[in-house]
């Protein structure tokens, strides 16, 4: 069974749209929403619906049989369903992904952000102005070493969109004496 996070399912669901694709009309009194009770022969509105306060999710609370509960509370009593299908009821309605799922969409895209990472390293390595940056750093009393090591750069500008450009990314590998490092490379554009 898929697992969900109850408090982003709470916060994303509108008490008001559940009421009413469980087919329970609502009506507004002054500033109170409220419904017929399904869990009671109502024949007036008795089912009260609240909106989430920042403090508490939205919930809802039937003053005349005492029913109360938030949303997934609201299904289980109507459909007659355990906590869990409940939980996955809301989440087919609304569209929410389980945990599992959405931890995987996460690694996929840290791939792929890695992935576009390496390509970066790999061009601004072999792009890197060695004789440039060496005279930058002098000029500013920088050790070249010690920030080359912490992935500083120096490299014109565009240098990453003319790779893209002009290269099959996906074939791309580092260039020879290349390192790659867990730093971040930061760029010192210039102009030619």
């Amino acid at each position: 069974m898929d697992r969900y996070d109850i408090s982003e399912l709470l916060t994303k669901v509108s008490l008001e749209d559940v009421v009413s694709r469980l087919g329970i009309r609502t009506e507004q009194r002054g500033a109170q929403l409220r419904a017929l009770c399904p869990f009671h022969q109502d024949t007036r509105p008795s089912l009260n619906l609240y909106g989430a306060d920042g403090v508490s999710p939205a919930h809802f609370h039937c003053f005349a049989c005492d029913a109360h509960g938030t949303a997934i509370d609201l299904v289980k009593k109507v459909e007659g369903l355990d906590f869990l299908p409940a939980v996955e009821w809301l989440a087919q309605q609304y569209g929410l992904k389980p945990l599992r799922q959405k931890a995987r969409q996460q690694g996929e895209r840290k791939t792929i952000n890695q992935t576009a990472l390496d390509f970066a390293l790999r061009t601004f390595d072999a792009q890197h102005d060695a004789d440039h940056f060496r005279s930058w750093c002098t000029d500013r009393s920088f050790s070249d070493e010690f920030l080359y090591c912490q992935g500083l750069r120096c490299v014109k500008r565009g240098v990453l969109v003319e790779a893209l450009q002009s290269k099959d990314i996906s074939s791309a590998t580092y260039p020879p004496g290349a390192r790659k490092t867990g730093y971040r490379t930061t760029l010192l554009p210039y102009s030619l």
